[in-house]
């Protein structure tokens, strides 16, 4: 009998708190024969044009922030693969409760052997195409607009 397997795309955005719950989920159903790989999207260019407040802008702000350091962190790697950064920055964001500091977002590169000075992507726009090309896909993979996760 040979064991089956299925593949699943994942795409999230980091600060996305459902994400975070269902790659949880996701994760351990290895066992299962599930071979999850990692993508980015984003709740921020997602709700670009749109009026948020409170704390849902606060979280679009994080988003767009985060969004680029995995995106200059995991440039020319694997389509986009982001699984184990994903895991360091959700166990720290979401788990701990951290908020997405340089200290944090440098702690979480760090644990993945990637450039911590990745972190100072956060303010640089210069990143916000890559981040866009990554949402894009995640909008078409789906057919339509949605958000994180996208399975």
């Amino acid at each position: 009998m040979t064991e089956e397997h299925t593949e699943v795309i994942c795409f999230v955005d980091p600060v996305c708190p459902f994400a975070w719950v269902t790659s949880r989920w996701l994760s351990g159903q290895t066992h299962r024969g599930a071979d999850v790989r990692w993508r980015q999207m984003s709740l921020a260019i997602l709700n670009e044009g749109r009026d948020v407040d409170g704390p849902h802008a606060e979280r679009i702000a994080a988003s767009r922030r985060v969004g680029r350091v995995v995106a200059a962190a995991t440039a020319g790697r694997d389509d986009a693969e982001i699984g184990d950064l994903y895991a360091a920055l959700g166990r720290r964001i979401h788990t701990e409760g951290n908020e997405a500091s340089e200290e944090v977002l440098r702690a979480a590169l760090a644990e993945c052997e990637l450039d911590t000075d990745a972190a100072l992507a956060a303010d640089d726009a210069s990143f916000d195409d890559a981040v866009r090309r990554r949402h894009a896909l995640s909008q078409s993979t789906l057919g339509e607009p949605g958000g994180s996760p996208i399975t």
